[in-house]
């Protein structure tokens, strides 16, 4: 993630061009996650089983949150330089 404060214009949108390209990619596996787990009969379906289900959709749910946070506060540093310039 670059510096808002400091990167240059084309970095910021090189930066948003990466950061939707990982929520895609992160989209596309949750759903494989989900649907992976939906093809499970219910005696395949343990607690535990479940458990590691929800646990990989939710830590890729959390790496999303991280980095669209990250970037936000890039995006809120690059506007504030800009604005100070």
């Amino acid at each position: 993630m670059p510096d808002g404060a400091t990167a240059s214009k084309e970095e910021m949108i090189s930066a948003n061009q990466a950061v939707k390209k990982f929520v895609a990619e992160t989209e596309a596996y949750v759903e494989c996650v989900d649907a992976e787990e939906a093809k499970l009969s219910e005696e395949e379906l343990t607690p535990e089983i479940h458990e590691s289900y929800v646990t990989r959709h939710n830590a890729a749910v959390d790496a999303m949150q991280t980095i669209a946070d990250q970037f936000n506060g890039a995006i809120r540093a690059y506007k504030a330089a800009a604005a100070a310039e």
